[in-house]
């Protein structure tokens, strides 16, 4: 039953098996904070200064607050899939994929249609900087269009951790990364497209990212058949995907608000604060890493093995992912 490329994390050394799993995902956020920062580099270098910073800033917490339902959201197909993968149920597997793509592009088309023309709105309520706001509004706009490539990424890569495949999300995240890259320096630095040149970059790396995982889905180990009656939406399986995902997506979105909140004070103190602060968020992001890396092993672990009928190894593998974490987190202080 076990497939290649995947990990059973219901036998062997627990502790082993749960750090060889993490370090894929801490090395994938870290490609991602640092593809995010190359954004404040290029435009701080080729673009209006604190404005377009500023800008970019914004209009990243607008989007950290919609990642945030997306991760909670696709974290329950993780354990949705762990759960049957450990259980060795490869036809409740099979349903659940199928299950999750179609759900999630439904709630994709969803988010993308509510959130879009909110931009303008939540922009204001951010009080961006006069100067920043055009170009905050531009940023996150054309970020929110990508909403469906966004959703599509996470829930193909939560469906490959449900699995114990923690490398292949990494090497997505990888194209990605090169992909975003090359597109700011082209959209910004040849065709001086300024701020709304990254998010283009952003989004144009997103969607790579997505269609390179669908093509690993159908043709890797898993072998998924792209058939018309696959991609049904049971209702128990879809129940339980978003009884698990919800709380976890509204957790995340707290957080974040509480950081937009911080980020509506630092505005009013005008445009180079809000640059600046928005750059001291980056650089807070690699720390935390360790514990968002351990988090998403956690899930996948924990899914597994309560599959299998092993809730001691689960609550075990907690403790020892608490352990890391906080070991990780004193070598960042």
């Amino acid at each position: 039953m076990k497939l290649s490329g995947s990990m059973d994390l219901t036998r062997g050394n627990a502790a082993a098996n749960l750090l060889k799993f993490a370090l894929p995902f801490l090395l994938a956020y870290f490609m991602q904070v640092l593809y995010s920062a190359v954004d404040f580099m290029v435009v701080g270098h080729f673009c209006d200064g604190s404005a377009g910073v500023s800008a970019v800033a914004n209009g990243s917490e607008v989007m950290n607050l919609i990642m945030s339902l997306i991760l909670g959201l696709t974290t329950g197909a993780t354990v949705l899939i762990g759960r049957y993968y450990g259980a060795k149920n490869m036809e409740k597997v099979n349903a659940s994929i199928g299950m999750v793509l179609s759900l999630s592009t439904l709630i994709a088309l969803g988010m993308t249609a509510v959130v879009v023309p909110c931009i303008p709105f939540i922009v204001h309520c951010l009080k961006t900087p006069p100067e920043a706001v055009r170009e905050t509004a531009s940023y996150a706009g054309i970020c929110s269009l990508g909403i469906f490539f966004i959703f599509g990424y996470n829930a193909l890569s939560a469906i490959f951790r449900g699995f114990g495949n923690s490398t292949a999300p990494l090497i997505f995240v990888g194209i990605a990364c090169i992909i975003n890259v090359i597109g700011d320096l082209l959209f910004v630095a040849v065709f001086n497209m300024g701020v709304p040149g990254t998010a283009l970059a952003t989004v144009l790396s997103q969607a790579c990212s997505m269609f390179f995982a669908l093509y690993y889905l159908r043709k890797g180990p898993v072998r998924y058949q792209f058939k018309r009656e696959n991609f049904r939406i049971p209702w128990n399986l879809a129940r339980d995907y978003i009884k698990i995902g919800i709380p976890i997506g509204i957790q995340g979105i707290m957080v974040s608000l509480s950081f937009l909140f911080i980020f509506t004070i630092v505005n009013s103190m005008g445009v180079s604060a809000s640059a600046g602060y928005g750059i001291c968020a980056k650089i807070n992001g690699f720390a935390m890493l360790p514990a968002m890396a351990f988090s998403m092993a956690l899930s996948a672990t924990t899914a597994q093995n309560m599959g299998a009928g092993k809730p001691h190894r689960a609550i075990h593998t907690l403790w020892l992912g608490i352990g890391y974490t906080f070991s990780f987190g004193a070598v960042a202080l």
